[in-house]
């Protein structure tokens, strides 16, 4: 998409992959003096996209009869340590293996019981069954080796 403030693109893909079309419908419809392009609409309508996806996606993962859970962590540019955890599950729709991003989170520390505490906290949140957890991989994170990690 073009730079983030050409907000046209960006709505023409969101009535592109609305299968309910009623955003084309409200588009076609409105006013033809309003273009819905501003900061605050194109925002909103982001987010609710976010959480319609992302209730798809979780709903998916909770009928997965086992999943398993990647993470890495790193410093972003501003120094915030990020935690981001993927989750691989079997979609039960066409038995394909899928992985999905689910979290970026700002963590305080990278020890491996942050970590662990932050993935445990951030899967009860989002309703994930940690019974069904059958791998985890960490990018070879030596946090998580050794002895007493």
């Amino acid at each position: 998409l073009p730079h983030t403030t050409l907000y046209e693109p960006l709505l023409e893909v969101l009535t592109k992959i609305d299968h309910s079309k009623k955003l084309s419908t409200f588009f076609d419809k409105c006013k033809q003096n309003g273009s819905y392009d501003s900061t605050a609409t194109v925002t909103e309508l982001l987010e609710a996209t976010s959480e319609v996806t992302d209730k798809q996606i979780l709903t998916k993962i909770r009928e997965s009869r086992i999943i398993s859970i990647m993470a890495d962590e790193g410093t972003d540019i501003n120094h915030y340590q990020n935690l981001s955890i993927c989750i691989r599950y079997c979609n039960q729709d066409t038995g394909e293996p899928t992985e999905s991003f689910i979290s970026l989170l700002k963590i305080k520390k990278k020890d491996a019981q942050t970590i662990f505490d932050t993935i445990v906290k951030e899967l009860k949140s989002k309703n994930i069954d940690m019974t069904k957890v059958r791998f985890t991989g960490f990018d070879g994170a030596s946090v998580f080796s050794g002895q007493f990690n």
